[in-house]
């Protein structure tokens, strides 16, 4: 009897932690200017816990109908969900774009949810979004704020052209006072909403209304560097534009903000820059040490390790490699140790491809086994992809008559015609290639989802047993890179 009533008990009580959150329920209506510019048959809706462009997060397609109608009831597992919504550009270049920003952002928009929200949104055209229902009164607030660009176009032109003159205090405090501007703007319409929005959210939403911000800001500022060189004024002025506003405040807002840790990580390592660091030290390796030992709340700790790996993981590949293990390790927070996990299967383990050839035979990853095996993707029309073929003409040459290495070009194109055409042109591929097709998949094959790949060309090098050596080798076409990329497929051979 004792333990039928123990049984009893456990099943309640897990029955109610997962029954303590209700689902959100979506539907909204896609506006015609909207379809017809993407072309799309279902919009792709994110659940994110970081928002830099490289977080997949847990993503749902949702078909749209004929009348641009769709609907959805998202479990969630937290008070408070943030959302992104998106649309792969089916006309286009198959890239995916954010739904609520029709300029390019450093961070996905995302909206702040809460548990039992039941609404209506519809997108009439890019960038715009209304909500009707429980809880529109959050969901148009932040719609609104999205709408006040941090730094619009035209001061980004201005900026531009102040650098160019070396007027570098100019531009920086051009940059400084548009950000100051935006942010105040953006703060006084969220006043408004004061007594209609809960204090929680109040504040969750102010803390992303000032990162998203500020992220906007300093995006550029390692190009500058790079660029106008470590000049005594412009570096001076460059400390000053990545100061830390809140850091290390004890605010649960501040943990659960969809931008603040994406943009500590960035303040971090635009600071190791800025601040004479040396660009052939072990960078990756010293941020996560900046992180380990930065006296961070574990919580906030896990979450910034997880915006690392995700954000310069693929960048610093060897670096990552080494330290995954060791992140798992230390990261406690079951969320960000299962993304980080899940991070580690797609970056590190080879995904097992099965795509079709020029003459439809399918070709897979198993086929070869105890050879290396280098991939290039691409599509039609894209310059730097014609500029990367060039170069690994000599790298294929280089290696002719071995048995033990094979070269692979995959295309995202989803017009075959298009994509025998492009082959046939030689602008794209080399004799000696094999020549793949994602059957017309595009950005929705498995092989650019496990990768997460947004712009092209890619690389990929897979060693003999099919394991991951690198998914962001250097770049053959970029001076000086073709001796390390060659290096990196000898040293595998």
């Amino acid at each position: 009897m004792y333990y039928k009533i123990l049984i009893i008990v456990i099943f309640f009580f897990n029955r109610s932690a997962f029954a303590s959150f209700e689902p959100v329920f979506l539907s909204g209506r896609i506006g015609k200017e909207v379809k017809d510019k993407f072309g799309a048959s279902s919009i792709i809706l994110r659940i994110k816990q970081t928002t830099n462009l490289n977080s997949k997060g847990t993503t749902y397609r949702v078909p749209i109908s004929e009348t641009g109608y769709f609907e959805i009831k998202l479990d969630v597992y937290s008070a408070y969900t943030h959302l992104s919504f998106e649309m792969q550009d089916s006309i286009g270049k198959d890239i995916v774009y954010n739904l609520a920003d029709p300029n390019w952002n450093p961070l996905k928009q995302t909206f702040l949810f809460k548990s039992g929200d039941s609404v209506r949104v519809d997108i009439l055209r890019h960038g715009y979004l209304r909500f009707s229902g429980r809880g529109d009164k959050r969901l148009n607030c932040q719609a609104q704020i999205h709408g006040i660009i941090a730094i619009p176009d035209i001061g980004v032109e201005r900026c531009n052209e102040l650098m160019a003159r070396k007027e570098f205090s100019a531009a920086a405090k051009l940059r400084k006072n548009l950000t100051k501007t935006a942010i105040c703007s953006r703060l006084l319409l969220l006043e408004t909403y004061r007594d209609e929005i809960d204090s929680i959210a109040f504040q969750m939403i102010k803390i992303d209304a000032i990162y998203s911000a500020e992220m906007k800001k300093i995006q550029p500022l390692v190009n500058w560097q790079m660029k106008f060189g470590r000049n005594t004024d412009l570096s001076q002025l460059l400390k000053e534009e990545v100061a830390p506003g809140m850091d290390r405040y004890d605010d649960e807002a501040l943990l659960k903000s969809a931008y603040y840790a994406d943009y500590l990580v960035q303040n971090l390592y635009i600071s190791h820059f800025i601040n004479g660091g040396s660009s052939t030290v072990k960078i990756f390796e010293h941020l996560y040490g900046l992180i380990v030992r930065g006296g961070y709340k574990q919580e906030l700790a896990d979450k910034l390790i997880l915006v690392l790996f995700e954000r310069f993981g693929n960048e610093y590949f060897d670096e990552s490699k080494s330290l995954i293990n060791e992140a798992l390790s230390y990261t406690k927070d079951k969320k960000y140790h299962m993304l980080l996990a899940n991070w580690k299967a797609a970056q590190f383990e080879a995904y097992a491809f099965r795509l079709t050839d020029t003459i439809g035979k399918i070709h897979t990853l198993a086929d070869y086994r105890d050879k290396v095996v280098v991939v290039d993707l691409w599509y039609t029309g894209c310059p730097n992809c014609v500029s990367l073929n060039t170069a690994m003409a000599n790298v294929i040459e280089y290696f002719k008559g071995r048995n033990d290495i094979v070269f692979i070009t995959v295309s995202i194109d989803k017009d075959r015609n298009k994509w025998i055409n492009s082959v046939k042109s030689g602008k794209y591929t080399s004799e000696g290639t094999i020549n793949l097709y994602t059957s017309g998949m595009g950005q929705n094959d498995g092989l650019i989802e496990n990768y997460n790949f947004i712009s092209y060309p890619a690389q990929l090098i897979i060693d003999k047993q099919g394991a991951l050596i690198s998914s962001n080798p250097p770049r053959p076409d970029v001076e000086n890179n073709i001796r390390s990329f060659i290096d990196i497929l000898e040293r595998n051979l």
